[in-house]
């Protein structure tokens, strides 16, 4: 009698377990607070009910540095970066080696300013994460931010006097750069950039701003940005020598279910699955999710549109981009040479429906792929535009 009263407990105690566990494995993960890192920087925080009003930091120029041991915001909470005219452009770092997981408001007030924000362990926009930024807002999971005399690093010590400017490049010093999730409703003003560059982008919400940029890069790269606008370059570069820490591995694809809080039945089921064999599916869509991708599962309204990828590009349907991107499949091997293919749009009318979509996605690596229009010398501006672009960032043109 006592061995089968043990046994019985044993077997309700595994089943326990195992519901615990299951439950584990499929819970959100909890957003941090917002911390300032004791590194000289300056950055004071002062936290008044729900909100972090940031302020202090360093000041270069038009820029100003701020730097985080953690960064993140729980439901209803506000990170309010205070800024003035004068400053151009906030930039922050995140120290403490976990991602930054945004479930509240980021915002700007008293100037201005742009926000750009990096993290090389990982970003996560749940659902209700918002942003209230006058300027462009851009998030990376980059190592660290050039600029024309120096480097913002991620981690370690920065000479501030030497970041004068807006930044010139993104560099990515890890073998496999972390990743960035989106499931938020994040806009910025008609005319403002939006960008995420990581190792790997997946967005199940929707972004909406002048210029969005969603870059997927391979690891020990760079992408330069123009100087003007924030702008990424189409042509992709070897990362610099440098001393910062290469071994971060943040959010990879593997980590996307137990990050994504996922919809409800009726909306996206904006979540993902990890297959018997590993591979990682958003579920109820056919769509595999693999490091290196960009992967768009919701609406993306931009005036210009640019997807890149040291994998593949996959939205999961055609109709969720307001507008035909331009886009970018980066080398298998950095500094391999680059092809530009211009799909004349009017190709669905003779090969059948998405077959220009198909072909602008669907390109071999080392592509940059442009739909052209049949609007009245559209065509020849794209063409020309585009090249002269390519050129100038330093690609090749041949006939």
């Amino acid at each position: 009698m006592h061995k089968q009263l043990k046994n019985q407990f044993t077997k309700a105690l595994s089943l326990l377990l195992c519901f615990w566990g299951l439950n584990l494995r499929t819970t959100p993960v909890a957003a941090q607070s917002i911390t300032s890192a004791p590194d000289g920087t300056g950055t004071v925080i002062n936290h008044n009910g729900n909100t972090y009003n940031i302020q202090g930091g360093t000041q270069a120029g038009a820029n100003l540095f701020h730097s985080f041991t953690e960064f993140g915001l729980s439901p209803d909470e506000v990170a309010n970066f205070l800024s003035d005219p004068q400053i151009d452009n906030i930039l922050g770092r995140v120290t403490g080696g976990n991602a930054s997981v945004i479930q509240g408001l980021i915002q700007v007030s008293g100037g201005n300013s742009n926000l750009y924000l990096m993290n090389p362990n990982g970003w996560v926009f749940n659902q209700g994460a918002s942003l209230d930024v006058p300027g462009s807002f851009g998030v990376t999971t980059a190592t660290r931010m050039g600029f024309g005399n120096g480097y913002f690093n991620a981690d370690g010590a920065n000479v501030y006097s030497n970041l004068t400017g807006n930044p010139t490049s993104l560099i990515f010093d890890q073998d496999n750069p972390s990743w960035i999730i989106n499931e938020a409703d994040l806009a910025v003003n008609s005319g403002e950039n939006l960008w995420a560059v990581g190792g790997g982008i997946v967005s199940t919400g929707t972004m909406t701003g002048g210029e969005i940029t969603l870059a997927a890069l391979p690891g020990k790269s760079q992408v330069k940005l123009d100087h003007t606008g924030m702008v990424l370059n189409l042509v992709l570069d070897a990362a610099p020598a440098g001393e910062t820490n290469s071994s971060v591995t943040g959010i990879q694809s593997v980590d996307i279910p137990r990050y994504l809080t996922g919809g409800s039945e009726e909306s996206h089921a904006n979540y993902a699955i990890v297959e018997a064999d590993g591979s990682v599916r958003l579920a109820n869509r056919d769509t595999v999710v693999a490091d290196g991708d960009t992967v768009i599962a919701g609406e993306v309204n931009g005036e210009e549109i640019t997807l890149m990828a040291a994998g593949r590009v996959k939205p999961t349907d055609y109709d969720l981009l307001s507008n035909n991107p331009v886009v970018v499949l980066f080398p298998e091997e950095i500094g391999d040479n680059v092809e530009t293919t211009f799909i004349d749009e009017g190709i669905n009318d003779y090969q059948g429906e998405d077959a220009y979509q198909a072909f602008l996605y669907g390109g071999k690596q080392g592509t940059i792929s442009e739909v052209v229009t049949h609007e009245e010398g559209e065509g020849i501006n794209t063409v020309t535009r585009r090249l002269a672009a390519i050129a100038n960032q330093g690609g090749k043109v041949s006939a």
